[in-house]
């Protein structure tokens, strides 16, 4: 029996690290008064490049 971590938790780990920097660029850009709307789609936007 292995005990050795699956290769595939770090694609989530790294999934949760991109979500939880997407959010803190979301109330930054709300603290600030920048147009959410606008924000959501470069920050979505770009994800997949």
């Amino acid at each position: 029996m292995s005990l050795e971590k699956p290769p595939s938790s770090d694609w989530f780990h790294g999934a949760w690290v991109h979500i939880a920097a997407a959010c803190e660029a979301m109330a930054l850009a709300a603290k600030v008064g920048l147009d959410l709307d606008a924000v959501y789609e470069v920050i979505f936007g770009s994800a997949d490049n």
